[in-house]
């Protein structure tokens, strides 16, 4: 299915992207999801960057497979929550992704000049994020002090000055559209915020390069921001989140990328792009065995969208060097409840 096109140009349209929901049914119905995400970590070409968030990491499999694209050549980034921020904190859950997360880095050091002599990349990262979910002045900060935090992000998707301008002026941006930080209610128990993220991103680090750089994205930064102003301010009357987007960020996005399109080198045009996926399935063994499960996938150029989001997300987290910095974030358990928790990880 090929995403809209404002101008009728059908050949523009299927260039922008396509789309395609695969599902899981129950029990021992089709497993179309899985298949697909199986398909996106193991047949991924060398030079892929794959971004990989979720709240909840409970089967290997899975890290093993995103494992050996690392050593086949991708840049693979992998991110789970810190125990403060995670939205199922139980021990069970938690002391499973600890391990997940602690055999992650032990592969990363123990194979680090193997994946570097194949051009490839693993990073261990936790969401271990402070400011609050509505105060979106406080989060562009976090960004920007993420970017200067770690380096190696600005070599992955290398902005331009003009957006990093757009980050540094956030504040007085969203002040002018007239936004204020507001709480629809208060939890008896302060929490985090919390890792329920479950979108992924798939690029060609090439193309993903050429399309950073691009001088629009000074546009979608601005406008995202406004959008996300503006979600907030009929979030205070209604009580409700909006995610909707505005016109004019959704026009920013398709001048991004009809700009890209019409300058891309023709090499481009024979690799994997960009592939964006937006579902209910978790990094565990029953939403891969057992559950219904939906997984949206976009193709091509519209997939891009979900550059910015992601962006954002890697320049929040904590990336992990040292079994010290895990342990920190996401404390060691008990030798009784990892064995519960890998006993129990099929039901969970």
């Amino acid at each position: 299915m090929a995403a809209g096109s404002t101008d009728g140009d059908s050949t523009a349209s299927s260039e922008l992207g396509r789309a395609l929901l695969v599902n899981n049914e129950p029990g021992f119905g089709p497993k179309q999801a899985t298949v697909a995400r199986a398909m996106m970590y193991t047949l991924a070409p060398r030079g892929s960057v794959l971004i990989v968030p979720d709240g909840l990491w409970l089967e290997s499999s899975w890290a093993g497979m995103l494992t050996g694209a690392a050593l086949r050549g991708c840049r693979v980034f992998v991110i789970g929550p810190a125990l403060a921020n995670a939205p199922s904190a139980g021990f069970p859950q938690m002391s499973r992704t600890q391990e997940v997360f602690l055999r992650l880095l032990h592969v990363r050091q123990e194979f680090m000049e193997d994946i570097h002599r194949a051009g490839g990349e693993l990073r261990v990262g936790l969401y271990a994020a402070t400011e609050d979910v509505n105060d979106v002045a406080q989060q562009a900060r976090a960004v920007r002090a993420g970017m200067d935090r770690y380096p190696w992000l600005r070599d992955l998707v290398p902005l331009s000055p003009s957006v990093l301008a757009v980050l540094d002026s956030a504040p007085v941006l969203l002040e002018r559209a007239g936004y204020r930080p507001f709480v629809l209610g208060r939890d008896e128990q302060p929490r985090l915020p919390q890792l329920h993220r479950k979108t992924q991103f798939f690029a060609d680090s090439a193309a993903l390069a050429r399309l950073a750089a691009r001088p629009e994205w000074r546009e979608v930064a601005v406008q995202t921001l406004i959008a996300r102003a503006q979600q907030a301010q009929r979030g205070t009357k209604t009580g409700l989140y909006d995610d909707t987007l505005t016109t004019f960020a959704t026009a920013a996005v398709a001048k991004l990328l009809r700009a890209y399109l019409a300058s891309r080198p023709p090499e481009d045009s024979a690799r994997l792009t960009f592939y964006f996926t937006v579902g209910t399935q978790n990094q565990d063994p029953r939403g891969m065995l057992l559950d219904a499960e939906a997984v949206f996938v976009v193709s091509g150029m519209s997939g891009a969208v979900g550059l910015f989001d992601l962006y954002s997300l890697l320049a929040r987290s904590t990336w992990i060097e040292t079994e010290q910095d895990l342990d920190r974030l996401l404390p060691p358990y008990k030798k009784w409840q990892r064995r519960l928790g890998r006993f129990a990880r099929l039901v969970l």
